[in-house]
C-alpha cells in the first residue's frame, strides 16, 4: 500500500501540472526510493543487488561524464538523478517483488479507472483543469493517458471491464497506444476475437494517421523520421558522451530547418540515451535490459513491460516520471536473476545519502556557473542588447554569438540575432568572421528566407560560411 500511495501521487503530479507540481514530480521521484527503503526497512535488512545492476551502474558513471560537457549542465544532472532514482526503485522492487506482485495489477486497474474518470468528468463538465502541455491529460493530437490505459486492458482482457479501456484507448487517438494495444491483444488465445480487435485497431490507426475523421495534422509516423535523423546525426558528431542528459533540444535545434519540426526528445528512449548520454552509457543501459530479458517468466508482467517499452520506443512518455517509475517497478518484478551481491540496508542508505549530498552541492555549483553570461542564454542575450545599446560593438558581437550558441533555435525564429552577428563583423573587421561553434548552427536558418537564394540574408550566410571555412549544410555552391 505504501508503494501504491506514492506512485499515485507521482501520477497525479503529472496530471495536474503547474510549476510547483512539476517540481513536486521531480523531488518525489528523486526521494521516493529512499523513502520506500526506509519504510520497508523491517522487511529487507539485506539488499540483493543483481549482477546485471553492474551494467546500470556503469551507465550512470558514463552519464555523469556526459553531464560535465552538456550545454545545460543542471538539466543534465537532474536527468541523471532521475535515472539513479529509477534504478533504486528497480532495486527495491527486486527485493520485495513477492509482496508487490500481490497487488500491482489491481493498483494499475484502480489508478487507470480513477484517472480515466477524472478525464471524462473534465471533458463533460468543461472544467478545463488539465489544459497544459506537460500533463498526461493534455489534448492536442492525442492524450498520453491512452498509453497508460493499455496496461489495465492487458491485465483484464478479455473480461467485460477491459472493453471500457479498449474504447478509451481507441478514442485517445494515440498511434503509439494502438501499437502497444496490438501487442497486448496478440497474447490472447481466442483467435477470432484477437484478429477482430487487431483489425479494428489497425483501421483506427489508418483513420487517425490519414486525418479522415478525428484529427487535423496526424501522419502515420508524424515527424519521428526527422527526430530520429536529428539523433543519428548528433550521435555521429558526438558519439562517446553525447550532448548531455536531457539536452536533446540542443542537438535537435542545431539541425532543425522547419519551425514545426522542433522537439525536445527523439520520441524514442534508446535514441535519447545514445544522443544525450553517449554510446558508451547507452550500450551499458541496453546490456542491462538484455541481461534481464534473457531469463524471465512469461506472465502478465512481462507483457506489461513489453507494452510500456513499445510506448517508450515511439513516444516521449518516459519523460513523465510516473511512467518511467512504473516501468522500473515492472522491470524489478520480471527480473528472475539469481546471481546477486548482498548489501546491508543501513550501509546502502548511508551511501545514497552521501551521494545525494555530494550531488546537491554539485548542483549548487552548476547553478552558479550557469548564472555566468558565458553559460546562460538569458544572461548572454541581455548582455548583448546592453552592449549593443551602448554602442560597444565588440562586446555586443561576443554576446550575440554566445546567445546563438546557447539557444541556436532562436536564430531560426528571429533574423535579428544572426543579422547582428554578420553586421557587427562587417563594421568591426570589414569581413565575415566568426567562431566555429557559432557558425555550425547556421545550417538550419533557411526557414527565415524561404530558400530564396537572392535574399540578402542568404547572401550574408553564404559569404559567412565561405569566409570562415565552415560547413553550412544548406548553403551550397
Amino acid at each position: 500500500m505504501i508503494l501504491y500511495f506514492f506512485l499515485s501521487i507521482l501520477f497525479l503530479s503529472d496530471v495536474i501540472i503547474f510549476d510547483r507540481l512539476t517540481q513536486l514530480s521531480f523531488y518525489l521521484a528523486l526521494f521516493l526510493p529512499l523513502i520506500l527503503f526506509f519504510l520497508y526497512r523491517n522487511k529487507i535488512k539485506l539488499i540483493k543487488l543483481p549482477k546485471t545492476g553492474i551494467f546500470y551502474l556503469l551507465f550512470i558513471i558514463f552519464s555523469l561524464f556526459s553531464v560535465f560537457q552538456a550545454i545545460d549542465k543542471v538539466t543534465g544532472l537532474k536527468t541523471t538523478l532521475i535515472y539513479i532514482s529509477g534504478f533504486l526503485m528497480f532495486l527495491l522492487i527486486f527485493n520485495i517483488k513477492s509482496e508487490i506482485k500481490k497487488g500491482l495489477s489491481k493498483f494499475i486497474i484502480l489508478l487507470s479507472t480513477v484517472l480515466l474518470s477524472g478525464y471524462i468528468l473534465n471533458i463533460i463538465f468543461k472544467l478545463n483543469l488539465f489544459d497544459n502541455s506537460g500533463s498526461i491529460f493534455y489534448q492536442y493530437d492525442h492524450i498520453q493517458l491512452g498509453n497508460l490505459l493499455v496496461l489495465p486492458f492487458i491485465i483484464l482482457f478479455p473480461k467485460p471491464f477491459s472493453w471500457l479501456f479498449f474504447v478509451s484507448i481507441i478514442f485517445s487517438y494515440s498511434r503509439t497506444a494502438y501499437l502497444a494495444l496490438i501487442l497486448g491483444i496478440i497474447n490472447n488465445k481466442n483467435k477470432i476475437l484477437k484478429y477482430f480487435l487487431i483489425f479494428i485497431t489497425i483501421v483506427f490507426l489508418l483513420i487517425v494517421s490519414k486525418n479522415y475523421l478525428f484529427t487535423k495534422n496526424k501522419k502515420i509516423i508524424g515527424f519521428r523520421n526527422i527526430y530520429f535523423s536529428y539523433a543519428l546525426s548528433s550521435i555521429k558528431e558526438r558519439p562517446l558522451f553525447g550532448v548531455g542528459p536531457g539536452n536533446f533540444y540542443f542537438a535537435a535545434s542545431k539541425r532543425q530547418i522547419n519551425y514545426n519540426e522542433n522537439t525536445t526528445t527523439a520520441h524514442n528512449i534508446v535514441f535519447d540515451l545514445l544522443t544525450e548520454n553517449g554510446l558508451i552509457a547507452g550500450v551499458f543501459f541496453l546490456f542491462f535490459l538484455i541481461h534481464i530479458l534473457i531469463k524471465v517468466k512469461r506472465d502478465v508482467y512481462l507483457w506489461l513491460f513489453f507494452s510500456l517499452t513499445i510506448i517508450f520506443f515511439f513516444d516521449f512518455s518516459y519523460r513523465f516520471n510516473s511512467f518511467l517509475f512504473l516501468w522500473f517497478t515492472i522491470l524489478g518484478l520480471i527480473n528472475e536473476e539469481d546471481r546477486s551481491f548482498t548489501l546491508n540496508l543501513k550501509f546502502l542508505l548511508s551511501i545514497i545519502l552521501l551521494i545525494l549530498e555530494v550531488i546537491f552541492l554539485l548542483q549548487i555549483s552548476l547553478l552558479k556557473s550557469q548564472s555566468d553570461p558565458e553559460k546562460n542564454f538569458i544572461s548572454a542575450n541581455k548582455k548583448a542588447i546592453y552592449y549593443d545599446e551602448l554602442g560597444k560593438e565588440k562586446e555586443a558581437l561576443y554576446y550575440y554569438k554566445k546567445t546563438l550558441y546557447l539557444r541556436p533555435f532562436k536564430g531560426v525564429n528571429n533574423n535579428i540575432i544572426i543579422e547582428k552577428i554578420l553586421n557587427f563583423n562587417i563594421n568591426i573587421y570589414g569581413r565575415y568572421i566568426g567562431r566555429k561553434n557559432t557558425g555550425i548552427f547556421i545550417d538550419n536558418l533557411l526557414i527565415n528566407i524561404g530558400n530564396n537564394k537572392t535574399s540578402p540574408i542568404f547572401i550574408h550566410l553564404k559569404a559567412f560560411c565561405l569566409d570562415t571555412g565552415l560547413r553550412c549544410y544548406n548553403i551550397k555552391n
